[in-house]
């Protein structure tokens, strides 16, 4: 895993030629879950933090409309880190086969000319770039601490520093998926970015939209079945 992780990054256009004849997504999926399993411990904090602050706006929000809500920040304990960890991990894992899925259908519509594992492959190796985003995350973290235990304003330049470079390993990652389609879907760039991030979004929307209707669906008619008044 250290040498795909080392190659992807630094020469992506021999390695996505050399794992061309790979069959099956095994390789692919277990590099995943080591990624996300490494990038996951430290984001994890930031996305409990982020829960809570919009949480906490959205409260604001309802109270101003006269509506009284109440929330209690999570608490960021062991246990609860842990809990989130793995609930983000599952929940990432079970998506990204969804979202796979429906970038090779726009893949396909662009001309790919290979089956779901190969851009499965090129989907997945692509997150070695994430490994870049932990220095920038480990420093704005530690920079941001400082600034709100002291204020101090080398401490917050520091912090928006690191937030701007920790936007740089994003767009490798762009690159290295736009490589690997290139190679194992043998289209151009541009129609592996036409279909990877407009096509591929638009079809998610829709994807997740009848997804929402089917359930409500289903949950009125469970009400139904039991005897409970619809709202209308």
């Amino acid at each position: 895993m250290y040498h795909r992780t080392i190659d992807s990054l630094i020469k992506p256009k021999i390695f996505y030629s050399d794992i061309k004849s790979e069959k099956g997504i095994k390789n692919p999926f277990w590099f995943m879950m080591l990624v996300t399993s490494i990038t996951f411990l430290f984001l994890t904090y930031h996305h409990i933090e982020l829960f809570n602050n919009v949480m906490q706006r959205l409260v604001e929000i309802y109270r101003m409309m006269g509506i009284d809500v109440k929330f209690s920040a999570i608490d960021i304990t062991f246990s609860t880190y842990i809990l989130v960890y793995i609930i983000l991990m599952v929940t990432f894992v079970l998506t990204s086969f969804l979202w796979y899925y429906v970038t090779h259908l726009c893949i396909k519509f662009m001309g790919g000319k290979h089956g779901y594992d190969q851009t499965y492959k090129a989907m997945t190796y692509s997150l070695s770039a994430d490994y870049l985003t932990l220095p920038a995350f480990i420093v704005s973290f530690i920079s941001l601490t400082i600034t709100l235990v002291n204020r101090n304003i080398i401490a917050t330049i520091i912090f928006f520093i690191s937030t701007i470079l920790y936007l740089i390993p994003t767009f490798y990652r762009l690159y290295l998926r736009l490589v690997g389609l290139e190679k194992l879907q043998e289209i151009s760039k541009f129609n592996a970015f036409i279909a990877t991030y407009i096509f591929a979004y638009v079809l998610l929307f829709f994807v997740v939209i009848i997804i929402d209707i089917i359930i409500i669906f289903i949950f009125f008619l469970l009400m139904t079945f039991f005897g409970f008044d619809l709202p209308f």
